[in-house]
């Protein structure tokens, strides 16, 4: 660590001499260029600012409904703010003095860099609520609701609930040899917005002919008619504790996926986002041991899984 001091800029590397003393490292903030605190990082000789600022405020709520049901649950809200800025430049056919890396190094003159500039932003408000029956039936509910500016206004919030049951049955049956038993089921969706950039068309400015200004159509189109994904998935579950037995079935279908697709170049562009269609995943696992009642030394052990996937659904360009 301490070979890099001195040898890249911004980076202040801090050793403190006594025994057991560790390595402080120091990275040069944006203070001299914006006024925050946050590191500034270089990647390929190229500052990059990232910013991502994520709030969350919520109220959780427990109270004993009657003396066999309890209650617990919160309200909240969640505000997601993400940024990221780069600036990158480079020489024009090589350099005329070898292992001199500067701009000014270049056998031609060069061209103007390339600025990459997005922003997110996402506002969330999320409930759950948690309900149990003498410690044996247990129901859990939960709900989120997301607008994001990476999608069109008319298609900007997508809802998302979930729910979990669980039945203990050990807490049934008094049995000293069943330590836990329990059956549950569980059913979640979880939505998501499309990548930055990916929804108005805007032009590209490539390097000008002289004294004259170019613009161009970028290669991807994007779409105003994106939906927001959607992940719907499925699960139950079996445990025994006296036979270590666990099976677990589930069932994921992802709809909507958004990725850019290859379209004839005819059209004046080599690819456009859209929404792909809908991938379905599942299977089940199993895991089980038994062990000796007689030692405790002796345990055999199975383990087994399954897996299938498929295309139910694709878009018509694909």
């Amino acid at each position: 660590m301490n070979t890099l001091s001195g040898k890249v800029a911004g980076l202040d590397v801090r050793t403190n001499n006594t025994m057991g003393g560790s390595t402080n490292v120091v990275i040069r903030g944006y203070s001299s260029i914006t006024g925050n605190n946050q590191a500034l990082f270089v990647i390929d000789g190229v500052p990059a600012s990232n910013a991502n600022n994520n709030t969350t405020a919520q109220q959780t709520f427990n109270k004993v409904i009657t003396e066999d049901i309890s209650f617990s649950g919160l309200l909240g809200s969640n505000l997601r703010r993400e940024r990221s800025r780069s600036v990158r430049a480079s020489t024009n056919v090589g350099l005329v003095v070898p292992g001199l890396y500067s701009l000014s190094n270049s056998v031609s003159p060069v061209k103007p860099p390339v600025e990459d500039e997005w922003r997110r932003g996402v506002d969330g408000v999320f409930a759950n609520a948690n309900f149990g029956y003498k410690e044996v039936l247990f129901l859990e509910l939960s709900a989120l609701s997301d607008k994001s500016t990476t999608l069109s206004e008319s298609d900007n919030t997508y809802f998302y609930p979930a729910a979990a049951a669980n039945f203990l049955f050990s807490n049934v049956i008094d049995m000293e040899w069943l330590s836990l038993g329990k059956v549950s089921v569980n059913y979640a969706e979880v939505g998501n917005d499309a990548p930055p950039l990916s929804i108005y068309d805007v032009y590209d400015k490539p390097t000008g002919f002289g004294s004259i200004a170019l613009f161009s159509i970028p290669n991807t189109k994007n779409n105003q008619a994106l939906q927001p994904e959607r992940q719907k998935s499925f699960e139950a579950e079996f445990f025994n504790s006296l036979f270590g037995f666990d099976f677990t079935w589930y069932k994921s279908n992802t709809e909507d996926q958004i990725i850019p697709v290859t379209i004839s170049s005819a059209s004046g562009y080599s690819s456009r986002f859209v929404n792909a269609g809908e991938v379905e995943n599942k299977g089940f696992e199993v895991s089980a041991f038994v062990g000796s009642i007689i030692s405790a030394m002796l345990t055999v052990s199975l383990l087994g899984e399954s897996m299938a996937s498929r295309i139910t659904s694709l878009h018509s360009l694909l």
